[in-house]
């Protein structure tokens, strides 16, 4: 059984952020580029709570906004890990979307959640 499996069983709730990066696309390149010290370190420091997070690419492979799904007992919580990402503070994005995500199925889950 996956990880994922396994916090299913806890029933463990996950929230997906999906930010949007500013629209001006030199200055979010820029913010990127100045604070990804500072960003990696702060998701190193709280990596049990992300259950996956990344950039991600528009077509012409440039990063536009990025994905997290972290693990937490309440939205508040998750939203106080994301709150506290020097990517948020430094204003790269500019619209958070946020939802509780129920994984169901798929190699992170470790197979249909309804079999496990």
């Amino acid at each position: 059984m996956g990880s994922l499996g396994r916090m299913l069983e806890h029933k463990m709730p996950f929230y997906l952020f999906y930010c949007r990066d500013i629209e001006d696309r030199e200055s979010a390149a820029q913010i990127r580029r100045e604070l990804l010290p500072d960003h990696l370190g702060y998701v190193e420091r709280n990596m049990s709570r992300y259950a996956v997070a990344g950039p991600n690419r528009d077509k012409d492979a440039a990063y536009r906004s990025s994905t997290f799904v972290i693990k937490a007992d309440s939205f508040a919580e998750a939203d106080e890990v994301m709150q506290g990402d020097p990517y948020v503070e430094g204003g790269l994005y500019q619209e958070i979307l946020n939802v509780e995500f129920v994984p169901m199925a798929g190699d992170w889950v470790g197979g249909a959640a309804w079999k496990l």
